[in-house]
């Protein structure tokens, strides 16, 4: 086989390369994967609250360490209930309490 410019190309198989190889992939993944539960704690604060900036830091984690075709991942909305007080002060006998729900992003990966 030759290449374009009419040089000879030959393939050498090594084990040792193979294992450099198997190493590399690993730390990658490791590190990506703590970044990503990193983030993952992160998620609703300051920069990381609206879907974009998720998709965005994620995407950055990913071309930092060259470990996006390795995982798949998704953001799911999921729905919070709580309940809050509805006046002021300390809450007491015959405190009234009302029923709130909210929405947070979670971010799954495999």
């Amino acid at each position: 086989m030759a290449s374009d410019e009419g040089y000879r190309i030959l393939w050498i198989s090594s084990s040792r390369k193979q294992e450099q190889d198997a190493q590399r992939r690993g730390g990658k993944i490791e590190k990506t994967i703590k970044a990503l539960d990193t983030l993952k704690g992160k998620v609703g604060t300051r920069k990381w609250k609206t879907k974009t900036q998720i998709e965005k830091a994620i995407e950055g984690i990913f071309e930092k360490n060259s470990s996006g075709r390795w995982f798949d991942w998704k953001m799911v909305v999921k729905e919070v209930e709580t309940y809050k007080q509805k006046g002021k002060g300390r809450p007491g006998n015959n405190t009234e309490y009302s029923y709130c729900t909210s929405f947070k992003l979670f971010i799954i990966w495999s």
